[in-house]
C-alpha cells in the first residue's frame, strides 16, 4: 500500500479478521489488499497495547488521539534512519519499491505486481523495478 493508503485504513476490518480489504488507491481508484495471517498477528500486537477505541488503525499516543498523518510517518523515519546511522535516505515508498522488487526477483508476474501495487501503466512500473 501506498502510506496514504495505509494511514486511511479503520481498524475493523482486522477486528473482525478480514482476509482481504479494498482500499481506495492513487486516481481514485479501488484496489484489493490482501492481509494474511502474519499481518493480522503483528497488527492484532499493535492494537492490543492501544487503550482507547479510536476507529483509525494508525492513531497518535497521548490523552486526545488522532489519526497518524504523512507529517508523522516522515518524522518516524527520519529518526529511524539516525537511530541506525544510515546516510541513505529510507521511506515508506523505498520499501513499497523494495517490496515489488523481491516479489519480481522471486518469480511473481510483473502483471500480477503491478495490480498489487496499485501501478496502472506497466512501462512504468518496470521502468521502478530497474531503478530507472
Amino acid at each position: 500500500m501506498r502510506i496514504s493508503e495505509a494511514l486511511s485504513l479503520g481498524r475493523a476490518p482486522f477486528d473482525a479478521q478480514i482476509q482481504e480489504i479494498e482500499i481506495i488507491g492513487k486516481g481514485n481508484k479501488k484496489r484489493t489488499v490482501f492481509l494474511n495471517q502474519r499481518c493480522h498477528f503483528w497488527v492484532q500486537q499493535y492494537v492490543n497495547k492501544r487503550h482507547d477505541t479510536h476507529p483509525a488503525l494508525f492513531i497518535t499516543t497521548g490523552l486526545n488521539p488522532r489519526r497518524l498523518a504523512r507529517e508523522d510517518i516522515s518524522r518516524f523515519f527520519v529518526n529511524l534512519r539516525e537511530k541506525a546511522d544510515l546516510k541513505k535516505k529510507i521511506t515508506p515508498h523505498t520499501l513499497r519499491h523494495t517490496y515489488c522488487t523481491n516479489l519480481l526477483n522471486n518469480g511473481a508476474d510483473i502483471t500480477f505486481i503491478k495490480e498489487l501495487a496499485g501501478h496502472q501503466d506497466i512501462q512504468d512500473h518496470r521502468q521502478i523495478l530497474s531503478g530507472r
